[in-house]
């Protein structure tokens, strides 16, 4: 096999791996939002972090949060400021009741105040300390602590879903039997399939309409992989990704040509028929695993290592200059 030969064999299976982290995205996502699982990260952390006489159900059901999203759901996102405003407004209503709060007034509520624990009260009473008089200094000394806290909370969502990922990959996998020793067998002994999906990869990568769908489920795994993001964003993902489900058939369709080994069969000598011996298992297992480890990976990773390769293959196809 050549170089550009063993090229078009790395881009076939990259661009596969790339296909099925585009349903794996989707799947985390759809169950993501069934789930209500960055509503409930972000719902956890208010209670663990914020849990003297109930003050984090306080906050969540402060106008200034609940009235982010619908009635009858939570947020699953929470800009700064409408957390500061909520937490102030709060403090200083269990302390001077309706009346509105300047920095005076609001530091003896501080002092006073038995909601907050004690580490976040402290570290209040410092802000104030520190402000000089200025209230706009201590918004956003306390913004940036809640924005810090919220990547936190971003980091446990990635952890804890990045298990589900893998679960949800190998699921994927398995039902599209997208075995990497198989498909690097079929792609190394089938000159013609492996150029055409070089060549059907190559055309998705720099075709805009494609590009375009290939963008929203680029969005759609960062929203997997960042912590929470508002509602509105992810429905909005949610919808594009829906109508662009049928442009995808244009890249169904050109794979169906290649004649890849995706998918079960009983014919005994097909290329993804199902294995006859321990052997055979062994090492059908072992390549689900290999690709079920590739796609867990992301579309975003695939994306990017795709378009190096498929640039690599543009260049290295155009005729020398005389």
């Amino acid at each position: 096999m050549s170089g550009l030969g063993f090229l078009d064999l790395v881009i076939g299976l990259v661009f596969i791996y790339f296909l099925l982290s585009m349903v794996v995205s989707t799947v985390q996502e759809i169950r993501a939002n069934i789930f209500k699982l960055r509503a409930k990260n972000l719902e956890q952390w208010f209670r663990d972090t914020l849990d003297v006489q109930q003050l984090g159900d306080k906050l969540l059901q402060h106008k200034l949060i609940s009235g982010l999203v619908k009635k009858g759901r939570k947020p699953s996102y929470i800009p700064s400021e409408n957390f500061v405003t909520a937490l102030l407004d709060t403090i200083n209503f269990d302390h001077n009741g309706d009346k509105p709060y300047d920095i005076n007034s609001l530091n003896e509520a501080i002092e006073n105040t038995t909601l907050l624990p004690q580490d976040l009260k402290r570290y209040l009473q410092q802000s104030m300390h520190e402000a000089s008089g200025e209230l706009t200094s201590v918004k956003k000394d306390v913004s940036r602590w809640f924005d810090n806290c919220m990547e936190r909370v971003g980091g446990t969502y990635k952890n804890v879903q990045q298990k589900a990922l893998i679960v949800i990959s190998l699921i994927a996998v398995s039902f599209f039997n997208a075995d990497s020793i198989s498909l690097t067998i079929f792609l190394y002994e089938n000159e013609d399939a492996r150029i055409e999906l070089a060549t059907t990869a190559s055309e998705i990568a720099n075709d805009p309409a494609l590009q375009s769908i290939t963008n929203k489920y680029l969005e759609l795994d960062s929203l997997n992989k960042s912590g929470a993001k508002q509602d509105s964003a992810e429905i909005r993902v949610l919808e594009n990704i829906q109508a662009g489900v049928n442009d995808l058939k244009v890249i169904s369709d050109k794979l169906s040509d290649t004649k890849l080994p995706l998918g079960w069969s009983n014919k005994l000598n097909a290329n993804n028929s199902y294995p006859r011996d321990v052997l055979g298992w062994l090492m059908k297992i072992v390549g689900l695993l290999i690709s079920t480890f590739a796609v867990s990976l992301g579309t975003p990773f695939w994306f990017d290592i795709l378009n190096k390769l498929v640039n690599i293959r543009g260049a290295g196809s155009k005729p020398a200059e005389k």
